[in-house]
């Protein structure tokens, strides 16, 4: 996908944020990200056609799980064990000064998402194994619609949960 059309493997890319729950909701954000070439660094859009980045890029996001399923002949569980592997490994070793991860970490509230829900945010993460959300990022129109939401489907979601655990006495 993205990382194919740059030439890269995909931990050079650097600060791309993908908010949302699942699905139709997966919003990927390229605004602040940049690729690591060659030992230089590149901003995203200056490589790759906007057109890609608004349209396409966001349906490679949601097709990506069904894609790799038929790539690979594995369910989707191992693309989601990876990124846990992946989001620990960050979490225990830390992350570069200016970079950020999308992390799924426990709602303050913070650009609108409900609380009380897990959420994917960006986040810093220092080599003392503290993260925190990044602050003041501009959220355009189509990422609001996005985050809301993500967030209503993931409160139902709660909400359902919190049901069943009280049906069973737990």
């Amino acid at each position: 996908m993205l990382s194919q059309k740059l030439g890269v493997i995909p931990n050079k890319i650097i600060n791309m944020i993908v908010w949302g729950n699942k699905g139709t909701t997966l919003y990927p954000d390229y605004s602040r990200s940049v690729v690591v070439k060659k030992a230089r660094r590149y901003r995203i859009s200056d490589l790759i056609s906007k057109d890609y980045l608004d349209e396409g890029l966001p349906e490679d996001v949601r097709l990506r799980e069904s894609l790799l399923q038929k790539l690979t002949k594995q369910p989707g569980l191992m693309s989601r064990a990876k990124a846990a592997c992946d989001q620990m490994r960050d979490w225990w070793i830390g992350l570069p000064p200016g970079q950020f991860v999308s992390m799924s970490v426990f709602s303050d509230g913070i650009y609108g998402v409900a609380t009380d829900i897990v959420f994917t945010y960006p986040v810093f993460i220092d080599n003392k194994q503290t993260w925190r959300i990044v602050q003041g990022l501009t959220i355009g129109d189509n990422l609001r619609a996005c985050l809301d939401q993500s967030s209503r489907e993931l409160e139902q979601e709660r909400d359902q949960a919190v049901e069943i655990c009280t049906e069973l006495g737990l």
